[in-house]
């Protein structure tokens, strides 16, 4: 039989001097009592850097946002088993200023996207022409 801690007053967990324990004394501090806590999941990419997914022969994301006038990681991620998709960049007259490797998936890649100026960019899959997005570059 083990020793179950007194509560303090408002819910919060006592040590053995009867001072509430910061997080409730299980997982990392803040987590609530009874919760086990839990570091934040990385999203695979820097913070604030864009993703796009490709699924069903479709990109998932139809809007990416990213930063003007210097480079950035476009991360890439192909879920579409055996079949081939890119990113290609495009300007308002329809000319390529990035186009990233093609790639079978399920598959990962991260291009490097050299400065872009402020404005709306097009971004298509060069294999499947019907798959289109718009990028915020600002």
């Amino acid at each position: 039989v083990g020793w179950i801690p007194p509560r303090a007053s408002g819910g919060e967990v006592a040590g053995p001097s009867g001072a509430p324990v910061e997080g409730g004394g299980l997982g990392e501090p803040g987590a609530s009592p009874g919760e086990p806590g839990a570091s934040p999941g990385a999203s695979g990419g820097p913070p604030g850097e864009p993703v796009i997914h490709a699924k069903d022969v479709a990109f998932v994301e139809s809007t990416i946002t990213a930063p003007a006038d210097v480079p950035f990681k476009l991360e890439f991620v192909n879920d579409d088993a055996g079949i081939q998709h890119n990113v290609e960049i495009k300007d308002g007259g329809g000319a390529s200023v990035f186009k990233g490797e093609i790639f079978a998936g399920v598959a990962t890649k991260v291009y490097d996207v050299p400065a872009l100026g402020a404005g709306t960019y097009g971004y298509v899959c060069s294999v499947h022409p019907n798959m289109t997005g718009s990028a915020t570059i600002q």
